[in-house]
């Protein structure tokens, strides 16, 4: 946190403070022309001055994601020597392999995004697909073959003809993590367990209906006893058997901690064999399986969701996954078939005009598992390891144009510019070791840094009038959909920060909200802001990230604060 004081030469009665941020240059959805529009206005009129919110570029792919030894990661989280999940097409396997090389480049042209109910895959021309073609007179499916994005037409009509692969190998690993009774149990907690935290100790709990599955009951029973566990056991009205596992275990612990709603790393890269009994014990404790023998699983935790997922894709499993929104908290439910289909079917393929960044990774066994919007599959490199084209495009140019593009928009109101914050997409850039954006736009401009959260003092001179304004600026931390949600995490604000004015970003919501305080001094105004954006959540022609994910559409623009030194008082509007 960072302490901002400014102080204004004028005789002016009225000063205007105008918040921007979240522009999120370089995307298609950006709309540049009415961020420059406001710098114009800030430079044209007199006693206006403003302040950054963070965000001023946009990073990289919000979308695609590669499957590591640690989990699903966007490509900016990739670490050096990072190890992912690859399929091997000889042996019809999927086996760890460490990254050979990671390609970064900018592209402008045209990318083709092949959709269905279980693909999502947004690829340049060249890009490699493993696909099988089905053959109408012979009436059967081809082998596996290979063929760059730009040869699938999206003329043809029937598209279904393709298929792409994904639950076609199982996983190759001789790993193994535990016995499997301790497979079993961690899998009982997952769905059905809880954990309670006294002081220093931890304790796990699992619960399960005597009445309805006794089958069930009798397996946690035989489970503790054989693991040789510390535990007691309770039996409610209801039929309702409780477990209380001592809280010495520290295997239990150092696993989970206090979050069980997620499947341990170390249990996710075992052997196949140690998977199918962590899935099986998953779908005795939440799943459901119909007349048609297919297995629907729902969680609302997204740990669980991704654990399951990947968990899935090494078993070979056919599935699908759709996320139902709610009030509260999102549902994800799978949809799991009796076994790996051998390959998904396509819907839609559509040519999209693409200006950013585009990435790849080298790996011996040339496919890689990548997901996209919660769809997994099997994608090849650009180009093959060995071909002359496939280096790393360093990205310091790419952000050393988007930075100088910035500071000369912001050059002519930099004299105006009160400090700048810095936002999540500079952060992001930041971690992958490309320094932090904001504070080289503050050094080239001589502005002061804010950091993700400032108080921000203004002063007036000549000092005729009863006070300072304090302003408390965030980026923000919170994209609720719903405007009371954003509303509730700006006013929660007053009960730990002192001040006159509270911006908020991140969001893109635009709005702003009033409060009245009484005290011995009388009557104080408070401001609460939702600073707004200028990046669109659809624009007709391209598609975004805000629209694939779902957000409902914001207004565009900034909170325009007028502040009177001489009074004081303040407004605010839109």
């Amino acid at each position: 946190m960072y302490r901002i004081e400014h102080t204004i030469k004028t005789t002016s009665k009225q000063i205007e403070i105008i918040p921007f941020g979240d522009i999120h240059y370089s995307s298609p959805n950006c709309k540049l022309q009415a961020f420059l529009d406001i710098v114009k206005y800030i430079k044209d009129t007199p006693d206006t001055y403003a302040i950054g919110m963070g965000d001023y570029i946009d990073c990289y792919d919000k979308d695609t994601q590669l499957l590591t030894s640690e989990g699903f990661k966007y490509y900016w989280e990739l670490k050096n020597n990072e190890t992912v999940l690859t399929y091997n097409s000889n042996e019809n396997i999927y086996e760890y392999q460490i990254i050979d090389k990671l390609i970064i480049k900018k592209y402008s042209g045209d990318m083709f995004h092949f959709l269905g109910s279980k693909v999502d895959l947004l690829v340049t021309p060249n890009h490699r697909i493993l696909y099988k073609h089905y053959n109408s007179r012979k009436s059967n499916w081809s082998r596996k073959i290979v063929k760059k994005a730009k040869d699938f037409s999206p003329n043809t009509k029937k598209k279904s003809i393709w298929k792409f692969l994904n639950s076609i190998g199982r996983f190759n690993t001789k790993q193994t993590s535990y016995n499997n009774d301790f497979i079993k149990l961690c899998g009982w907690l997952i769905t059905e367990g809880w954990v309670e935290k006294r002081g220093n100790s931890i304790r796990y709990s699992i619960s399960q209906s005597l009445k309805a599955n006794p089958l069930y009951v009798k397996e946690i029973d035989i489970i503790l006893k054989e693991l040789k566990y510390k535990y007691s056991k309770s039996v409610k009205k209801d039929g309702v058997v409780i477990w209380r596992i001592s809280s010495k275990n520290n295997l239990l612990k150092e696993l989970f901690g206090l979050d069980i709603h997620s499947i341990p790393r170390i249990i996710l890269n075992s052997k196949f064999e140690d998977l199918q009994i962590l899935y099986d014990t998953l779908i005795k404790g939440d799943g459901h399986i119909n007349k048609r023998n297919t297995v629907t699983f729902p969680t609302v935790h997204n740990k669980l969701k991704d654990g399951f997922q990947e968990l899935c894709f090494k078993l070979g499993l056919s599935y699908s996954v759709r996320t139902k929104k709610t009030e509260g908290k999102d549902i994800h439910i799978f949809y799991i078939g009796t076994s790996g289909q051998g390959g998904v079917g396509i819907k839609e393929l559509n040519k999209e005009k693409h200006d950013g960044v585009v990435w790849c990774v080298s790996v011996k066994n040339t496919f890689i598992v990548v997901r996209r919007n919660n769809k997994t599959i099997i994608s090849g490199n650009c180009v093959m390891p060995k071909d002359k084209r496939f280096e790393i495009t360093n990205s310091d140019d790419y952000i050393d144009n988007h930075v100088t593009t910035m500071c000369s928009m912001l050059e002519p109101i930099k004299d105006k510019i009160i400090c700048l914050l810095t936002g999540n997409h500079e952060y992001k850039i930041h971690t992958e070791g490309y320094g932090d954006p904001t504070k080289r736009l503050c050094r080239e401009l001589g502005i002061k840094y804010a950091g993700f959260s400032a108080f921000i003092r203004i002063g007036v001179l000549p000092r005729s009038h009863k006070g300072r304004l304090v302003i408390y600026a965030h980026h923000g931390w919170s994209a609720g959909r719903k405007t009371g949600s954003n509303i509730n995490n700006i006013e929660n604000l007053a009960q730990y920060w002192d001040a006159d004015v509270y911006l908020v970003g991140h969001s893109h919501r635009l709005f702003a909200t009033r409060q009245v305080r009484i005290g011995w001094n009388g009557q104080r105004k408070l401001i609460f802001g939702n600073t707004g954006s200028f990046l669109e959540t659809c624009t007709w022609n391209t598609t975004g990230y805000g629209e694939r994910a779902g957000f409902p559409p914001c207004k565009l623009g900034v909170l325009k604060i007028k502040y009177f030194p001489h009074k004081p008082d303040i407004h605010v509007s839109e």
